[in-house]
């Protein structure tokens, strides 16, 4: 997504839906980054608080902005997919972060 955003995606900018998503995806990563440090940091809770959280507010507005650019704007916008993975509760083994 953070490749066409810079890239193609570039033709939308003076949509602000675009806009809109250029900085909520810019969040998504932020958050993510928070989750991972907090998981590596030995923080579990935080990280699982977050993903219920920020994250999944973010990854939810990214969405909505996607699927409104494609209604407007049809095949010059991506197609959502929601692909994040969140581990089982409970478990903090590496196996289960590793594709997150």
């Amino acid at each position: 997504l953070g490749q066409w955003i810079h890239g193609a995606g570039r033709q939308l900018a003076g949509d602000g839906t675009f806009v809109k998503l250029r900085g909520s995806h810019a969040s998504f990563h932020q958050c993510a980054a928070k989750v991972l440090r907090h998981h590596q940091s030995g923080d579990d809770r935080m990280a699982y608080r977050l993903l219920g959280g920020d994250f999944s507010h973010l990854t939810s507005e990214v969405v909505s902005n996607l699927r409104a650019l494609r209604e407007r704007h049809g095949d010059s916008a991506p197609v959502p997919r929601i692909s994040a993975v969140r581990p089982a509760l409970g478990s903090s083994s590496e196996e289960q972060w590793e594709e997150f």
